[in-house]
């Protein structure tokens, strides 16, 4: 593991970054559309069912795609490539829980009414539920920046990855519960980034 963050560290982002990207979302998909066994729903927390529908809240949802490359670009060198794998380790995490315990939003049927939300729900099937990989890699990102010393920026985002997981719901893709445990696991992950100050380059 050692030797794969040495080299991420000395490989150049332009790189690093689409092939993390493509680990990504080509595992994402794979898992949302290909499952072992049916899904499950899950129980709705108190009062969650009542939450609406707001179509508009597709945009944030999708500033997901913009706030994964723009947060590594930002994150210094000494450490990205620490940062990048216990990141993936988070997604791998993910996905053999998307694998061995499969579970869906039982998402609304027919059109949204709303045209990009129609997209999303399209190309994202309800699968892949438990927990929110959308949220964890929100707030992983903003709980790493902090660590690696860019406190304003990283505070800035971990506001922006709350804004998200309220998305995740008004856009009927996840329970509440999906998000919770979503936040923990990014908490967790985070701490395996080194703080600022402790970074060396490799």
């Amino acid at each position: 593991v050692h030797n794969l963050e040495k080299k991420i560290d000395l490989a150049p982002r332009w790189l690093t970054i689409p092939a993390t990207h493509a680990v990504f979302y080509g595992l994402y998909m794979a898992t949302n559309r290909f499952q072992l066994s049916r899904p499950r729903t899950l129980p709705f927390c108190v009062s969650e069912e009542a939450i609406p529908f707001v179509g508009w809240t597709s945009y944030v949802y999708l500033t997901i795609l913009l706030v994964l490359p723009v947060t590594m670009c930002l994150m210094p060198k000494p450490g990205f490539g620490r940062a990048v794998v216990s990141g993936m380790g988070l997604v791998a995490l993910h996905i053999a829980i998307f694998v061995l315990f499969p579970t869906a939003y039982p998402r609304p049927t027919g059109p949204s009414g709303h045209a990009i939300t129609d997209l999303i729900w399209k190309a994202d099937a309800p699968a892949n539920a438990f927990p929110s990989l959308h949220v964890a890699i929100s707030f992983y990102l903003a709980f790493a920046l902090v660590r690696m010393g860019r406190r304003t920026v990283g505070t800035i985002l971990l506001a922006w990855a709350a804004v998200i997981s309220v998305s995740t719901m008004t856009v009927k893709q996840h329970y509440a519960l999906d998000s919770v445990a979503a936040i923990v696991i990014a908490f967790v992950a985070s701490r395996r980034v080194r703080p600022y100050g402790t970074q060396t380059l490799s």
